[in-house]
């Protein structure tokens, strides 16, 4: 109660309510990703290398394809004011679901042995379809929190949270000990994508069961031409964004083969543990206090995120110099004798993981300054430099621990440029309400 009353006295009612959602997914979130990450020296002791590099070739294309099959719709059901209309957008956002997942599967079924093989992926040939599976279930998860999201079930999807990442855990690790590999760690990574979708269909089957009664084909047409924006414009810009994540993996897979990728996936999923517990959790509460700010106090935006990014800056500098002397020692140490070689890609990625962790909770800001377009040139920067870097490698041959040194290089000055980027932003806005002060 007193912790309530203390977030209504420094926030408006919303901003408090807001604050408490954001703080309560926040906490499921990364209570589910804990319980990942505490799995993960059982599962490298059970799988092979080349079996993390199959999940991480799997995880990759799921992550691309997941987002795009509903054209982001899924986005707008927070939106409307009438239940209705935002019913009509549940039913076209998983009609696009399948019918995107169907296309998928029938151009698995047709070139997944040439595209896996391409991938140094031939061992899961004979499990394709887990990848249609898998954009299915993550795409019907994403759309059921954002569901959840407009009820404000924020104490629903941190559960589902949970539940799905600890049933992924014990799936991984239990079909990995019967000798499924590398099948376990598929289907332990469907689990924890969509494990949870479940309980959030039982919750609200009361709102699906309103469904028939409220579509019509006229409220379906003008709820997707009234959001069509999302799929002109969210759809390339999510692409981007999640296809410059994965590409390190593809590449590598495609190049280095399934042994090195998996050392690399290991490293990589490692690393994004700090940036996705704390930067997130930072970027979320940042938001939720800027927020209650508004524009018109952009100069009070921009000296608490300056002052947030320094502090988040001198938190990890030591974190990110232990890595780079030590990392094959703890990779050693925590995940086994055969992932030292992940331990040495962890310390050369470390150099970009700092300012990656101090630039993480800097782009939500950019929704308040309304500045949406920027999103789409940070990616498109991004994607870039990513396939200018991939040519080079290729084209040069060049070795795969320097690849990764060169990749480490080119994010640490990415994330600088979205700092100071969004820091620009902040501080033209800040001067921009002065002048109009004066």
């Amino acid at each position: 109660m007193k912790k309530a009353k203390g977030l209504k006295r420094l926030f408006s009612e919303d901003a408090a309510r807001a604050f408490k959602g954001m703080a309560t997914m926040a906490v499921g979130s990364g209570l589910g990703r804990l319980i990942s990450l505490l799995a993960i020296p059982f599962a490298t002791r059970i799988y092979s290398p080349e079996g993390f590099g199959v999940l991480a070739v799997f995880t990759s294309l799921v992550t691309i394809l997941a987002p795009i099959v509903s054209l982001r719709y899924v986005l707008t059901l927070p939106l409307p004011r009438q239940t209705g209309t935002a019913l009509n957008l549940l039913l076209l956002s998983f009609g696009l679901i399948l019918v995107g997942t169907a296309f998928i599967m029938l151009a698995l079924a047709i070139f997944s042995e040439p595209m896996l093989n391409f991938f140094s992926m031939a061992a899961i040939i004979p499990w394709w379809w887990l990848i249609g599976i898998g954009v299915l279930v993550t795409a019907t998860y994403e759309l059921m929190t954002f569901w959840a999201t407009r009820r404000r079930a924020y104490r629903i999807i941190a559960k589902t949270n949970i539940i799905q990442n600890s049933a992924g855990a014990l799936a991984t690790i239990g079909l990995g000990v019967v000798g499924l590999n590398p099948l376990g760690l598929l289907l332990g990574a469907i689990i924890a994508k969509g494990g949870g979708l479940f309980w959030l269909l039982r919750d609200f089957k009361t709102d699906l069961f309103r469904i028939p009664q409220a579509i019509t084909a006229n409220r379906l047409v003008t709820a997707a031409g009234f959001y069509r924006d999302f799929p002109f414009y969210r759809v390339p810009s999510q692409f981007l964004m999640v296809f410059s994540q994965q590409a390190p993996m593809l590449f590598a897979a495609a190049v280095y083969g399934a042994e090195l990728t998996g050392q690399l996936s290991l490293a990589l999923m490692a690393l994004a543990i700090p940036v996705t517990l704390v930067g997130e959790a930072m970027g979320k509460a940042l938001y939720a206090e800027a927020a209650a700010i508004g524009k018109s106090g952009s100069d009070r935006i921009y000296q608490m995120t300056k002052d947030t990014q320094k502090k988040l800056f001198l938190v990890s500098i030591p974190s990110g110099l232990v890595l780079f002397f030590f990392g094959e020692q703890i990779f050693y140490l925590v995940f086994g004798q055969e992932w030292e070689a992940s331990g040495k890609f962890a310390s050369l990625l470390s150099i970009y993981i700092v300012f990656h962790f101090t630039s993480a909770p800097l782009v939500q800001l950019l929704n308040i300054m309304a500045n949406q377009s920027t999103f789409l040139r940070i990616n498109v920067v991004r994607v870039l430099s990513i396939l200018a870097l991939f040519s080079f490698v290729f084209f040069a041959e060049i070795a795969a621990a320097r690849f990764i040194f060169l990749y480490s290089i080119l994010m640490a000055f990415f994330y600088i440029y979205v700092s100071v980027l969004v820091m620009h932003i902040l501080k033209k806005k800040s001067d921009q309400v002065r002048a109009d002060c004066l």
